[in-house]
């Protein structure tokens, strides 16, 4: 057994465990990343699917407004110019369509992704009958506190590796004092087995180790702790703004 004089032992503890901190948080980011890219690329598969059923109603109306001029034309009361002009429309909207088309495609390739699948079925992702309209946003969130920026895994994580260097940095630096060890053993001074459980010795041994001589390795070890804990905390710090960023974005885009 280690006495703990220096703290090294609960270092070491503090240590994992942030280490385990972050890694929890690693794993909810992804969490947080694979249900997002399910619902953005389920919404937009959603919005093209609406927006080429629109775009087939412009279609036809614009494939019977230049069956009318067409009309018009041969009774000589257009000129030709306004049969271009129609059917520069009508062109314009074909491409529309076959932007919109590929976008649903991407989507629905995306949505296949996400899900761990190579082929979606039809039922998962056909849209209910009627006037389907995505849910609508009643009202635009004004504001988001900083208890919620430090909720964000992300943050966590960056946090959790903040601690764990630190902790790092504690345990180098008592690698270079002294330890002190306590040990105890239980050893049987019977020879026939009918007394080998009541007839016993015990030993009780302390010993004290410190490094004499290592090079500067120790030191060094601690220089380089000192080094991680300052990348950690400046990555703490790109975390945070980086979040702060992402948060004000994300409000102004809805407010618009």
């Amino acid at each position: 057994y280690e006495l703990d004089f220096w703290g090294r032992i609960s270092s070491l503890d503090e240590q994992a465990l942030q280490q385990l901190n972050a890694s929890r948080a690693a794993k909810n980011i992804q969490t947080n990343t694979v249900v997002s890219q399910i619902a953005l690329s389920w919404y937009g598969w959603v919005k093209e699917t609406q927006q080429l059923k629109l775009f087939a109603h412009q279609q036809q109306r614009l494939k019977n407004a230049l069956k009318v001029v067409e009309g018009r034309y041969m009774r000589g009361k257009v000129i030709a110019s306004d049969i271009w002009q129609q059917e520069q429309l009508l062109e314009s909207l074909n491409s529309d369509i076959i932007i919109s088309e590929t976008r649903r495609d991407v989507y629905r390739q995306q949505l296949g992704l996400w899900l761990g699948t190579n082929k979606l079925d039809e039922d998962l992702i056909a849209i209910p009958e009627g006037n389907y309209q995505i849910p609508k946003i009643s009202q635009a969130t004004e504001k988001v506190s900083s208890l919620a920026l430090q909720q964000r895994p992300d943050v966590m994580q960056a946090y959790a590796l903040l601690q764990a260097a630190s902790a790092g940095m504690h345990v180098a630096e008592t690698n270079r004092y002294p330890r002190f060890t306590l040990s105890a053993s239980y050893q049987s001074l019977s020879n026939t087995p009918e007394k080998i459980l009541t007839n016993w010795a015990a030993s009780f041994v302390a010993g004290l180790t410190m490094p004499l001589f290592d090079g500067g390795n120790l030191e060094a070890e601690v220089r380089r702790n000192e080094a991680r804990v300052e990348e950690e905390l400046a990555n703490y710090q790109q975390v945070l703004l980086q979040a702060m960023q992402e948060i004000e974005e994300g409000l102004l885009n809805e407010r618009q």
